[in-house]
């Protein structure tokens, strides 16, 4: 819980800044701090891809 109500602050508190990939990465990483969303891994810090199969 406390990851999103980071990120909301984050948001709200820095709208009038770019949007970058390094604030998207750390949003990921808020988010799930283990790396895991119930048992599926969460790739955190890099971009997804189809390689294990259509997200």
């Amino acid at each position: 819980m406390d990851g999103i109500v980071e990120m909301v602050l984050g948001a709200t508190t820095n709208f009038g800044k770019f949007f970058t990939q390094d604030r998207l990465f750390a949003w990921h990483a808020e988010l799930f701090p283990t790396g895991y969303s119930n048992l599926s891994t969460i790739r955190t810090g890099s971009w997804r891809d189809d390689a294990t199969g259509a997200m």
